[in-house]
């Protein structure tokens, strides 16, 4: 293939067997060598290992704060196979990369839980976004949905019937802003506080900043700078519902639109208040 054309890249399965601690990423690169440019990974089994989960049903809908806080839970276990995977691969080849072909949440009924329509699962998603951004020295491409369907809501488009407009579910939404705003080098950010989850990326004389408010009650006010230079202007993409149980489908398909917003930049500082339980994409001329 390569002869043909040498652009080629191959991606080889890498992933840990289920239930076991075999990860096919050792046999694949002391196989194929140089032959496979990605690893393969699924970040499946996002799903509550507590018997009395809320995430099941529409149980979620009684308590959000709890569905929020079992939802980072999962967080926390993508971070450790991520953390895993990276252990294993780079201990084989350093220099090794994966690809993140397939990932979203497992609830029940089964990739069909209301949830993944509201608001909340795109918090959640924009979180395991920015885990793979800090993470990109590592991580070359990731998905957190599968592709498109008409019935299953872990997809990241809804078909619908005939009749129906396509549309893109939350976890769409969070992926077109980032993918839309962002850069292609990483840049080093730091936080105090713990409400908001920030990372950062730049491309030429553009840097972006991908920021999920995480306190759902307040907004958040933040003011950041960038050490060595005074940005010239910023401007915020952000999606912010005012309620976690906001959800999309063909009656309300306007939803999750995206509200561009100018960003006061005074002395070298940019000042912002990021809305509650929000998702925004910093764009800062530079």
């Amino acid at each position: 293939m390569r002869s043909a054309d040498s652009s080629i890249q191959l991606i080889g399965w890498g992933d840990q067997e289920r239930n076991s601690d075999k990860w096919w990423a050792e046999d694949l690169l002391r196989e194929s060598g140089d032959l496979v440019d990605l690893v393969a990974l699924h970040m499946m089994h996002q799903k509550p290992d507590n018997p009395n989960t809320v995430l099941r049903g529409r149980e979620y809908r009684k308590d959000y704060h709890a569905s929020w806080a079992e939802l980072c839970t999962m967080y926390d276990k993508v971070d450790r196979k991520l953390t895993e995977a990276r252990s294993v691969i780079q201990s084989i080849d350093a220099s090794k990369r994966v690809a993140i072909t397939e990932g979203h949440l497992s609830l029940q009924p089964h990739n069909k839980c209301e949830i993944l329509r509201e608001w909340i699962s795109a918090l959640y998603h924009a979180r395991v976004l920015n885990l793979y951004e800090r993470n990109a020295d590592f991580v070359d491409i990731a998905t957190l949905a599968d592709f498109e369907g008409v019935s299953w809501l872990v997809n990241a488009v809804m078909l619908g019937s005939p009749r129906e407009t396509p549309y893109l579910l939350p976890v769409g939404h969070v992926m077109r802003l980032f993918r839309k705003y962002g850069g292609d080098a990483a840049v080093n950010v730091t936080s105090e506080g713990s409400t908001l989850d920030v990372t950062a990326s730049r491309r030429g004389q553009t840097l972006y900043l991908h920021v999920v408010n995480t306190d759902l009650q307040s907004a958040t006010n933040a003011e950041l700078s960038v050490t060595g230079i005074t940005p010239s202007s910023a401007l915020a993409h952000q999606i912010a519902p005012n309620d976690l149980s906001t959800a999309i489908d063909t009656t309300a398909l306007n939803v999750f639109d995206v509200e561009n917003c100018s960003v006061p930049v005074g002395n070298g500082t940019i000042v912002w208040c990021f809305p509650k339980a929000s998702v925004t994409a910093l764009e800062v001329q530079l």
